[in-house]
C-alpha cells in the first residue's frame, strides 16, 4: 500500500509541475497554450537519485553582485548625466538599515547556504539581511522618481532565473517601455523584455550570467567546467578572470561586463 502511495504521490507531484511550467510560460512567457503543454512535458525532471546527487556534491558559496546601475540608467535615458554625478557626490553611508538607495555604491552579497531536495537553494543576501528560497532579488531604486501618465513612479533593478542563466536589469512601467521601446531595441541595449501585464510593468534584460558559472558549486570542482562557464560566459560578453594566486591562494572566478561585476567564491570563514 505504501508503495502505491508512493507512486501516486511521485505522479502527481510530477502533474503538478507540468501545470506549474506551462502556466508559466503561457502567462508570464506568452506563448501559445498548446506549445506551453507539449515544452512543459518534454522539459527533463532530474530522478529522485539524481537530485540526491547533486545535494551531497552541493558546497556553499557567495556570490557578490555588483550592478552598474548608473550605466544601466544612464543607457535606458531613465536619468541624466548630471542627475547621476549629483547623486553619486550626495550619496553617503548612514550606517543605517539598508535600502535600494544604497544598491549603486554597496552592491549585493548572497550567501548560498544549502540546496534542498527539491533544488531549491537556501539564500541570505547580507544587506537588507533576507532569506530567501532561490537566488533572485529584487530591489526599488527610490532615489529616482518618474511621472506616469497618473502618479510617479521608481524603477527597480533584479537578478532573477532566465533560460540557461540570470538576468540582471531595471523593471519599468509598461507605459514608459512603449514609448520607448523602439529606441531601445535598435540600440540593442535591451537583451529581451518581460511584460508583467498584470502588474503594468516590463522587466528589461541587460546582463545575461550563464548558470554554468554556479556549476562548480553543484556538480563538483573541476578545470573542464571552469573553462566551459568561462567560454558561455565570453559568448554573452562577460570578461573573466580568476581571483588569487599561489601566494594568497585560489578565491573564486570573477567575471565583468557593461552592466556588472561579479564575483562567485566559497564562502569565507569570517562568515
Amino acid at each position: 500500500m505504501r508503495d502505491v502511495m508512493a507512486v501516486a504521490k511521485s505522479w502527481l507531484w510530477l502533474i503538478l509541475k507540468i501545470a506549474a511550467i506551462a502556466a508559466f510560460c503561457y502567462w508570464v512567457g506568452g506563448m501559445p497554450l498548446r506549445y506551453c503543454i507539449v515544452l512543459a512535458v518534454l522539459i527533463p525532471f532530474p530522478s529522485s537519485k539524481e537530485k540526491e546527487q547533486t545535494q551531497l556534491r552541493f558546497t556553499p558559496y557567495q556570490l557578490v553582485l555588483t550592478p552598474h546601475i548608473g550605466s544601466m540608467l544612464l543607457d535606458l535615458g531613465l536619468i541624466s548625466t548630471e542627475g547621476w554625478e549629483e547623486l553619486r557626490g550626495n550619496w553617503k553611508e548612514q550606517g543605517k538599515q539598508w535600502s535600494g538607495n544604497d544598491l549603486p555604491f554597496t552592491g549585493l552579497y548572497a550567501n548560498v547556504l544549502s540546496l534542498d531536495a527539491d533544488g531549491d537553494e537556501l539564500t541570505h543576501w547580507m544587506q537588507p539581511n533576507l532569506y530567501h528560497t532561490g537566488l533572485g532579488f529584487q530591489a526599488s531604486l527610490p532615489f529616482l522618481k518618474l511621472q506616469g501618465r497618473v502618479v510617479s513612479w521608481s524603477p527597480s533593478f533584479f537578478f532573477r532565473p532566465a533560460w540557461k542563466s540570470y538576468a540582471m536589469g531595471i523593471e519599468v512601467r509598461e507605459e514608459w517601455w512603449n514609448e520607448n521601446e523602439e529606441r531601445l531595441l535598435h540600440s540593442g541595449i535591451v537583451k529581451e523584455v518581460r511584460r508583467e501585464h498584470h502588474y503594468g510593468t516590463a522587466l528589461l534584460f541587460m546582463q545575461l550570467l550563464p548558470v554554468r558559472t554556479l556549476s562548480p558549486f553543484y556538480a563538483g570542482w573541476s578545470q573542464t567546467l571552469l573553462d566551459e562557464a568561462a567560454k558561455e560566459a565570453v559568448a554573452l560578453g562577460w570578461k573573466t578572470e580568476s581571483v588569487g594566486g599561489a601566494e594568497v591562494g585560489y578565491h573564486g572566478e570573477q567575471y565583468k561586463a557593461d552592466y556588472a561585476t561579479v564575483w562567485i567564491r566559497s564562502i569565507p570563514e569570517a562568515f
